[in-house]
């Protein structure tokens, strides 16, 4: 009961608040109303009773009604009622929460006061009358409120004849009262000048007509209660003037978007959840702080779309354990900390095609996924995830541009492997800058970060050569090879059977730490970097089917620990280098190249001349071995935490993904 009581009085606060105080009054003097209208006002008086329990603190302001014996009476001194200075016509009544009790009908002498601008008689007792069709007469009406009155029934369409009205509260009757026939639609076609609407809890059961988001005007809507139905209409969160939108307890609402209006303040995720039928939810790109105490055996909505983005959640929200049709669900901009829970790598793995975890704090899985089990996602948001380590996206039809970074573009990344897409333009230049754990080559740095992994195992001989407990598939000197351990210092780029075209960047020669580089089977044109020679721990390089033209750099015979070594199907020339590593090559990884000369081609360099590089090169015999042949034998233990993502091989679908 104080519930009510505390709601009424701020219907009633609210509706004060919106009148406009146009008729003041001289201290000195006090109009007198027509009589017509003082005998109006005295038979309505008399046609209900006074009950003081209808709410507690309500104030029965009729009782002051009476005439003087003997004089003219004077209305507009009574309370609850004004008049206007010039005519003396009642022009307002405000008889909230004034005890009336008993029915209200069309022979009311409440109508006959034609010059009202204003009437609220909220809170009273009206005992399930309807609101009679004599409304209509008071045409002058700018502002009506009949809220918590106990009113029932169909609304009546004279109540289009009150064009004037700015304000309207019809609200709480706890469907008592309907807006079938005429319609919410027909109420909204003929009060057009609305700048209050409230009609929460009344049984509406339609859909939000599209035309009230053309009233520029409107300041407070609240439709919460009224068995909305569809979708709402969204262009209604981008009118001007909107403060104030109630929207809760509609069970069949569908759609809600309430991205990007600049909401602030605290809200219940829970009074989104109880609309059952809701299948996109939008909240993103506010002020909002999102509470989210729902259990996971809570029963929620399925929904289809959920954006949370910006929304200052510190957790994964747990409610989320039981989605099983997500089709897009964005996380992103918010205060997630801590690991990513194990049901999260579970939710709708049939339906999911687009995950933005993006900007968050996470440090890792609770449990380590070999693989992603979303087989149908097409969008996946990577940004910000600073701990990044292994990347494989291969074959999975991704296509399109890769953007500049808009974020630290993952300095910890060791391995990627983009390899069996459609990707286009040039090479991601401004990430090789980025991917800092490529360019180190410190010993004693890489075996801190793989002690820090497993202190407790420092039994094991093979220390320095912790592996990942993880698999992929890599081409390495030309096959197919499946790697069952990731070696903890292996550092790979494969970008290979893509589009990618331009030439290839000079930078790449920074990333010192690079174990195997593939970029064949792409589009790209121009000279191969002599920085190439930089990368002394390169062990597998391919180039091979491309468009590169010019000479074989010289320096590239510096490369000691070289084993695979492709560049056929070019359009090089000139000599290929001697020395080291290349004396062990053969023709078929330089076949398709007609300008190539030299050892083990037959064709001779006539007209070449050897560079002093070439000349200096002395053949080695590695009798150690391949650093990387090494690893690959060893049998070491798992890591601590390493963020890895791998999406499988897929159809062939048309997807996009942005880095």
């Amino acid at each position: 009961m104080e519930s009510s009581i505390y709601v009424c009085l701020l219907s009633i606060l609210l509706f004060c608040h919106i009148i406009p105080f146009t008729h003041s009054f001289n201290s000195s003097f006090q109009p007198r109303c027509h009589d017509d209208e003082s005998s109006a006002l005295l038979q309505f008086k008399e046609s209900f009773t006074i009950d003081n329990t209808i709410y507690d603190g309500c104030y029965p302001k009729v009782e002051s009604w009476k005439l003087v014996k003997g004089e003219r009476g004077d209305c507009c001194s009574w309370d609850g009622v004004q008049c206007d200075e010039e005519t003396n016509h009642v022009i307002s009544l405000n008889l909230a929460n004034s005890c009336l009790y008993g029915s209200i009908n069309s022979n009311n002498t409440l109508f006959r006061l034609v010059h009202l601008h204003s009437l609220n008689l909220a809170c009273n007792d009206f005992n399930l009358s309807q609101i009679p069709s004599q409304i209509g007469r008071l045409s002058r009406l700018t502002h009506l409120n009949l809220s918590f009155s106990s009113l029932s029934g169909q609304i009546p369409q004279q109540i289009f004849n009150l064009s004037r009205l700015i304000s309207l509260d019809l609200s709480r009757y706890y469907h008592g009262l309907k807006l079938h026939n005429p319609s919410f639609k027909d109420l909204v076609q003929h009060l057009t000048n609305l700048k209050v609407l409230h009609l929460s809890s009344m049984n509406i059961s339609s859909k939000v007509p599209e035309l009230l988001a053309n009233f520029s005007s409107l300041e407070f809507l609240s439709l919460s209660g009224c068995g909305l139905q569809g979708e709402f209409p969204v262009d209604i969160f981008q009118l001007p003037n909107l403060k104030m939108l109630d929207l809760r307890h509609n069970r069949h609402l569908k759609v809600l978007d309430l991205q990007s209006n600049n909401l602030v303040g605290s809200v219940e995720l829970s009074s989104f959840l109880q609309l059952k039928k809701l299948t996109f939810l939008t909240l993103s790109f506010n002020s909002l702080t999102l509470i989210t105490k729902t259990s996971t055996n809570a029963s929620t909505p399925d929904f289809l779309v959920l954006g949370l983005a910006f929304c200052n959640l510190t957790e994964f929200p747990r409610f989320l354990h039981n989605q099983d049709m997500l089709e897009s669900l964005d996380l992103s901009s918010n205060n997630i900390k801590g690991e990513i829970p194990s049901w999260m790598c579970s939710i709708s793995t049939n339906s999911l095609d687009y995950l933005n975890l993006s900007h968050n704090l996470l440090t890792g899985f609770e449990k380590d996924p070999a693989v992603l089990q979303w087989a149908t996602i097409r969008i996946l948001d990577l940004r910000n995830l600073e701990k990044l380590r292994i990347l494989i996206l291969r074959s999975n039809g991704f296509f399109g541009l890769i953007d500049r970074p808009q974020t630290k573009g993952f300095s910890n990344l060791r391995v990627i492997d983009l390899s069996h897409n459609n990707f286009t333009g040039k090479m991601p230049s401004t990430y090789f800058e980025m991917w800092d754990a490529m360019k180190v080559i410190n010993a004693s740095l890489m075996t801190y970060m793989e002690d820090s992994m497993w202190p407790h195992d420092w039994y094991n001989p093979f220390t320095n050569y912790g592996q990942y407990d993880y698999s992929m598939l890599m081409y390495n000197k030309g096959l197919e090879l499946e790697y069952r351990k990731i070696p903890s210092i292996l550092t790979a780029i494969d970008f290979s059977y893509n589009k990618f075209e331009g030439e290839i960047p000079d930078i790449i020669g920074n990333l010192q730490q690079l174990y195997l580089l593939n970029l064949s089977n792409n589009l790209l044109n121009g000279h191969i970097p002599s920085s190439l020679a930089n990368l002394t721990e390169l062990e597998c390089l391919d180039l091979s089917r491309n468009m590169l033209s010019g000479k074989l750099p010289p320096e590239l015979s510096k490369l000691t620990f070289l084993s695979s070594f492709n560049v056929s199907y070019n359009q090089l020339e000139g000599p290929i280098p001697r020395g080291n590593q290349f004396d062990t090559f053969e023709s078929n990884q330089y076949e398709g190249n007609k300008g190539l000369c030299g050892a083990p081609l037959k064709k001779k360099c006539e007209n070449f001349e050897a560079s002093p590089q070439e000349r200096s090169n002395v053949v080695e015999d590695n009798d150690t071995g391949s650093v990387f042949k090494l690893m690959i034998v060893l049998i070491g233990y798992g890591s601590g935490f390493i963020f890895v993502w791998l999406l499988g091989t897929k159809s062939p679908e048309r997807n996009t993904i942005g880095l």
